[in-house]
C-alpha cells in the first residue's frame, strides 16, 4: 500500500498564514457600508484566494469567490468541491491490492481538494466578516448557526446586491481616472 499524505490546512493555517494581504492591512468598514468600501475588502479578500496554489487552476482558489466557469482559459471552470464522503470498496476484489491502493490514493486527494476549499472559504468569509460590523449581516445569519452554514460566495454577493455602486462613486470614480 501506498504511504502518500495529502496535506490538509485549518482555517487559521489559511487566515494567519496563507493570506499575503492580513486583515489588519484593509481598513474596517466603518458606518454605512459603501461600494468603494466594499471593493476594498472584496478586492483583498479575491487576492488572497488567488494566492493560495491549487493544482486544478491558474487563478488559485479564486473560485470559491465567484462562478468559476469565466475563470479558466477557454472557459472551462472547475466545478464546486464535492465531500466524497467514505471509501466504497464495493466491486473491488480482495486481490486487486493496485486497483484498491488507486482507489484509495484518489479518494484521499479529493477528501484533501474538498477540505481544503472548504476552509479556504472559512477563512475568506472569516476574512471578509472581521472587516464589517455584524449588524450588517443579521438579515443573512442564522438565529442558532450563524454565518456557519452561508458561502462565502454568498456572503460576497449579499454585500454586492445589498449596496450596489452609487451614482457619486461613479463619478467619484470618474475623477481619479
Amino acid at each position: 500500500m501506498n504511504n502518500f499524505t495529502v496535506s490538509i490546512n485549518s482555517v487559521e493555517d489559511y487566515f494567519l498564514n496563507d493570506f499575503p494581504i492580513q486583515k489588519e492591512e484593509v481598513d474596517q468598514v466603518t458606518g454605512r457600508p459603501t461600494f468603494t468600501k466594499n471593493y476594498k475588502v472584496i478586492t483583498a479578500v479575491e487576492t488572497n484566494l488567488i494566492a493560495i496554489y491549487d493544482v486544478r487552476s491558474q487563478v488559485g482558489k479564486l473560485r470559491l469567490a465567484m462562478n468559476s466557469q469565466h475563470l479558466e482559459v477557454g472557459g472551462v471552470g472547475i466545478p464546486a468541491s464535492v465531500n466524497p464522503g467514505l471509501p466504497v470498496f464495493a466491486g473491488l476484489a480482495v486481490e486487486a491490492v493496485e486497483a484498491r491502493d488507486t482507489y484509495l490514493l484518489n479518494h484521499q486527494m479529493q477528501r484533501a481538494q474538498w477540505e481544503n476549499d472548504r476552509n479556504a472559504g472559512e477563512a475568506a468569509k472569516k476574512f471578509v466578516l472581521s472587516r464589517y460590523e455584524q449588524v450588517y449581516f443579521q438579515s443573512l445569519s442564522h438565529p442558532l448557526t450563524k454565518m456557519k452554514s452561508v458561502t462565502l460566495q454568498t456572503t460576497l454577493d449579499f454585500i454586492k446586491t445589498k449596496w450596489p455602486v452609487e451614482p457619486e462613486e461613479v463619478a467619484l470614480q470618474k475623477e481619479k481616472l
